[in-house]
């Protein structure tokens, strides 16, 4: 007896209901279902599938194909069962119970799926339960794959997996499928085991059938090679080598080309070692695939995110390469034209200079607000306000804020400096502003800033700014009654 699953698992097989019987020339395809649940699952309509019957003709040869169906259902035990005509018994039956006849099935099946491939005829691809064959009659019949399969189904993950889903790829379809199945029956045929099952770990995800000349010492290496692309879901390019399978099957060929059965062995033992190292890593990988691409997406994103504020950084202002009175006009500009990043380019660690940087921003903030309620109010360099009309609305709402007559070291500037990048700046420097070759031992005290303002009567402002600057006022100025009159300085 073959056996195809443990005692354990057997008992379980044989407790319920058979899937598939054979009785009185009916075939009784027990749907697992109550009337109630049949009729709320709408099983009826699988009457419909079709089905294969293939005969064997005088030539012997298993190539005449009819369609064949369930005739009725009837209920029995209280399970509602298919009902079809034709007398035989099934392959998984004959494989457990008359392993005589099984090796003259099991090389009938194989044929009529190589022929069901060679013509590209749709054919049913069922685990041995549901193929029935008549042998005395020549006759085989595959039941519709649908209904046999969902029948199945009913019965549970272990008893679908022996019944059904070890015999067959579910994923595969047309030729795809047969091929596989065929593959499935050969190797069955010549290995009296399956190449895949789900008990012992073989699974068809994996890909990790023994292959047969492993399996089976001195096979033909024409026929293992035929088997082994079948079941790894590959098409043969050449018809399958029948001839050489009944030659396994029925001669046992194999015996005449083995070689010494420990040299065997350890080649067998060797495969076995790297196609588990091969199966660990792709299960690992599976188990991780999920947590690798949230990592690599997430690595991906912060490489942008990354990539785009390097980008932005280094198109910020930089004083680098600058001298002292280009730093201290750098600066000013950014009094001048409210940019933060030109103060903070210039003086960032300058103490005297963190008054501005922190004042600047909010007299910006201050001025947008009340633009927010005024639309005729903004901002306005001094030079500016002079060409307001002395009545309109913008020369009474508008804030005047800016550096005007502007002079470092008596040199007069109109702080439009071109201000260079972090990304392309000068060299730095490190020898004497004057030239000299003599490196910097500290820096000069010499650079000196004067900005003009109007303060108000009896008042004066001194400021400090940045590079040891004095004089420095920073000009901001109301309106009343047409004429300029100082309101705050910085």
């Amino acid at each position: 007896m073959i056996e195809l699953i443990s005692e354990e698992k057997m008992e379980k097989i044989l407790a319920p209901a058979g899937l598939v019987k054979t009785e009185e020339n009916k075939i009784w395809l027990n749907s697992n279902l109550d009337e109630t649940m049949f009729g709320k699952t709408k099983f009826s309509l699988l009457l419909e599938e079709s089905g294969i019957l293939a005969e064997k003709q005088p030539d012997g040869k298993w190539n005449k194909f009819s369609e064949w169906k369930f005739e009725e259902i009837r209920t029995k035990n209280d399970k509602v069962c298919f009902c079809g005509n034709f007398p035989g018994k099934t392959l998984l039956d004959i494989i457990e119970k008359e392993p005589a006849e099984a090796d003259e099935a099991l090389l009938a099946v194989c044929e009529i799926y190589a022929h069901a491939i060679e013509n590209n005829i749709r054919i049913p691809c069922n685990g041995a339960a549901g193929i029935i064959a008549d042998l005395a009659e020549g006759k085989i019949l595959l039941l519709p794959e649908k209904t046999f399969d969902r029948a199945a189904a009913n019965l549970g993950k272990d008893l679908y997996n022996y019944f059904q889903n070890d015999w067959r790829d579910f994923i595969a379809s047309g030729n795809s499928a047969a091929e596989f199945a065929l593959g499935t029956m050969a190797y069955f045929a010549a290995a009296k085991k399956l190449p895949y099952s789900e008990e012992n770990d073989k699974k068809i995800s994996d890909r990790n059938f023994i292959p047969l000349e492993y399996e089976i010492n001195g096979i033909n290496k024409n026929l293992a090679e035929a088997v082994n692309f079948l079941l790894q879901g590959k098409h043969l390019k050449n018809p399958f080598p029948l001839d050489g399978l009944k030659k396994q099957v029925l001669g046992n060929e194999s015996e005449k080309h083995k070689i010494p059965e420990l040299e065997f062995e350890k080649k067998a033992g060797k495969f076995t070692v790297s196609q588990n190292s091969r199966l660990k890593r792709q299960r690992f990988i599976r188990r991780n695939i999920a947590v690798a691409a949230a990592v690599l997406c997430a690595g991906i994103f912060i490489a942008i995110a990354a990539f785009s504020i390097a980008g932005e950084n280094a198109k910020k202002p930089s004083a680098i390469g600058l001298s002292s009175a280009q730093v201290a006009e750098v600066f000013y500009k950014g009094i001048h034209t409210m940019d933060t990043d030109l103060m903070l380019c210039a003086a960032k660690d300058c103490p005297e200079a963190q008054g501005y940087i922190s004042k600047v921003p909010q007299i910006y903030i201050t001025t947008q607000m009340k633009s927010a309620y005024n639309f005729d109010s903004g901002i306005s360099t001094p030079e500016n306000w002079f060409f307001f009309e002395p009545d309109s609305t913008k020369a009474y709402s508008h804030y005047i804020y800016g550096i005007t007559n502007f002079s470092i070291d008596g040199n007069a500037s109109s702080l439009e400096i071109k201000v260079p990048t972090k990304k392309n700046h000068p060299a730095r420097k490190i020898y004497a502003e004057d030239g000299s070759r003599a490196k910097i031992e500290k820096m000069p005290d010499a650079t000196h800033c004067e900005v003009f303002s109007c303060p108000q009567p009896g008042q004066s402002y001194p400021g400090r700014g940045i590079h040891n600057s004095r004089n420095i006022k920073i000009f901001r100025k109301g309106m009343d009654n047409h004429k300029a009159r100082p309101d705050k300085l910085l």
